[in-house]
């Protein structure tokens, strides 16, 4: 399988590690996992993937404070 870098990887590459969340979303099968797991496999640590497809993830997510946030995510 030939994998091609996508053009949002660089952008998503320089904000890493700035102190702030990413959240990478849209539409169903574009390609985010795919982008995230290969960002992740360069860059393990310091890196947290919550998928929100799970329901006890959404649930954590849901509704929380910016505090809550900080807390659950690091």
């Amino acid at each position: 399988m030939i994998k091609h870098r996508r053009a949002i990887q660089l952008a998503v590459e320089a904000a890493l590690f700035k102190g702030k969340a990413i959240v990478i979303y849209g539409a169903r099968q574009v390609g985010k996992t795919t982008l995230l797991k290969d960002i992740l496999a360069k860059h393990p640590a310091g890196s947290l993937y919550l998928n929100c497809d799970e329901p006890d993830i959404r649930a954590a997510l849901a509704e929380r404070t910016c505090t809550e946030l900080r807390a659950l995510i690091g």
